[in-house]
């Protein structure tokens, strides 16, 4: 499984895509919180079980009745993915075919929304073969099992649940390295970047993230090249940090994408935002940090003015000026080595 780049779990921290591994729920960032996903080792599988699951287990998954009925499932389905179980094509078929159906009556959305976040986490983490085997059979209604791939695309696209958008977005960014299909990649990313140009709200600033760690992973890798439009995350990243319209968090999240990326245009924007004495201060404290990061000796007169305006500025001022300051005293090509 991929780690999650400093930017991310900067915005996941802040931002209006956060999750959460609570009991194996990866929680909207309207309940905060960073995910700790079950992780597939790097190299190797010797230490993954391959016991197939016992029918109970599969039926207690696919439970309908809510409350402690619920409870019981997902803490099944946690355990599963925390002993990294791996699945036969018949049980992946049997839990695509759920998340893809409608939402049981019995079961709240909120229920809902976690479980299919936690068999998502299961899902995940099997092997390919077992993932793609299932979505070439059909349920016994006669309805088609979506691919992994596809049904996060739809859902992270036309989803009624907010939530589950953004699950399926988290989701579809961590499936990607393993996606075999050169085809599905693009249209992951294209998916991504039609999002991402979206208006301020909370897909689009997710989407700009999770495009910006699916390059960097790219680069740290060496795999995969090019493989995003830089022009969509500069544009998008941009145009989410200026817009006074959009919600904070988006606005964070963008302004931290735009200091990953080395994006100085994002600068008039960083010191408007910081200036503004409406702004809310963690949107203020973000600003200032990005002047700090992006910004040149011109902008310490700006940090020193807003240090003394008030002290819940100063946890961000301080070291914004310190590091302004280290710029000045480095050469040009300490700055940029390239």
């Amino acid at each position: 499984m991929k780690r999650f780049s400093t930017s991310a779990v900067i915005f996941l921290l802040v931002g209006s895509a956060l999750y959460v591994f609570q009991s194996g729920m990866l929680t909207s960032k309207l309940h905060p919180s960073k995910p700790t996903l079950s992780p597939l080792p790097r190299e190797g599988r010797s230490n993954i079980h391959t016991t197939p699951l016992a029918p109970e287990s599969i039926e207690l998954a696919q439970s309908t009745a809510t409350g402690e009925s619920h409870s019981q499932a997902v803490s099944s389905l946690v355990d599963l993915a925390k002993r990294q179980q791996m699945l036969g094509v018949s049980d992946v078929q049997s839990l695509l075919g759920f998340i893809s159906g409608p939402k049981p009556s019995d079961l709240t959305d909120g229920e809902w929304e976690e479980r299919i976040n936690v068999i998502l986490n299961l899902l995940r983490q099997q092997a390919e073969e077992s993932v793609k085997g299932a979505s070439s059979k059909k349920q016994a209604d006669g309805r088609d099992i979506p691919s992994l791939t596809d049904y996060l695309r739809t859902t992270a696209e036309k989803h009624p649940s907010r939530i589950l958008r953004l699950y399926a977005m988290q989701h579809l960014t961590l499936w990607y390295p393993r996606e075999s299909s050169a085809e599905k990649r693009r249209e992951i990313v294209a998916l991504l970047e039609r999002l991402a140009e979206k208006d301020g709200g909370e897909t689009a600033g997710s989407a700009v993230l999770f495009l910006n760690d699916l390059q960097r992973d790219a680069a740290a890798t060496g795999t995969g090249g090019q493989i995003v439009n830089e022009e969509v995350i500069g544009r998008a990243a941009l145009r989410l940090a200026a817009d006074s319209a959009a919600k904070q968090d988006v606005r964070i999240s963008a302004l931290h994408t735009c200091i990953a990326r080395k994006q100085t245009d994002a600068l008039p924007a960083a010191r408007q935002i910081a200036a503004d004495t409406n702004a809310v201060i963690p949107l203020r404290k973000t600003a200032i940090h990005s002047i700090g990061q992006l910004g040149s000796s011109e902008d310490q007169a700006l940090l020193k003015h807003l240090e003394s305006e008030t002290p819940d500025l100063r946890s961000a001022t301080e070291p914004a000026i310190k590091t302004l300051q280290a710029k000045v005293e480095r050469t040009p090509e300490e700055l940029d080595p390239r």
